[in-house]
């Protein structure tokens, strides 16, 4: 997932509560290990507001309501339908995830060298998922799934992807 900020006013805009200046008509890559500190930021979600300050996935801007949602981790990304979403909490120790009741498939995946365990409350299997690998779990439909991960590394960010389709 790539966080980008972009400065679309002639001016620099100062970030206070992260301590970044993005210069006029730049823009500024956010580093996953800082995913948590933008995502509580009151400037930078300020400024997103005002589209003084848009946010880019790597691919497209977006406008002020998804940037906002993207740089806190949780966005539905879509064309006509909801296809999947996108969450990015930092897992301490067991982290309760619920999937949602229409998703079909889910993908795991930490952003750092930790190793995640998984724990399907179904059946009560455990995954471990080793340092950059993904896990994924199929055939999700027709009732909510609820996953207990915990990390090796406090405090490590975590990639889930929902797809309904």
């Amino acid at each position: 997932m790539i966080k980008i900020l972009k400065n679309t006013t002639g001016s620099p805009i100062t970030l206070a509560d992260v301590g970044i200046t993005i210069p006029a008509l730049s823009q500024y890559t956010i580093d996953p290990v800082e995913y948590g500190l933008f995502a509580r930021s009151t400037d930078t979600i300020g400024q997103l507001s005002s589209a003084d300050i848009v946010m880019n996935n790597g691919t497209v801007d977006l406008v002020p309501l998804e940037g906002i949602a993207w740089l806190q981790g949780d966005l539905l990304l879509n064309n006509g339908a909801k296809e999947y979403k996108i969450s990015n909490p930092s897992i301490t120790t067991n982290y309760v995830y619920t999937c949602e009741a229409a998703s079909k498939r889910l993908l795991i995946k930490a952003q750092n060298k930790a190793v995640l365990t998984v724990k399907k409350t179904i059946g009560g299997a455990v995954y471990t998922i080793p340092a950059n690998c993904e896990f994924s779990i199929d055939n999700l439909a027709f009732s909510a799934t609820v996953l207990y991960i915990s990390s090796s590394i406090p405090s490590s960010t975590v990639e889930i992807m929902e797809f309904y389709n």
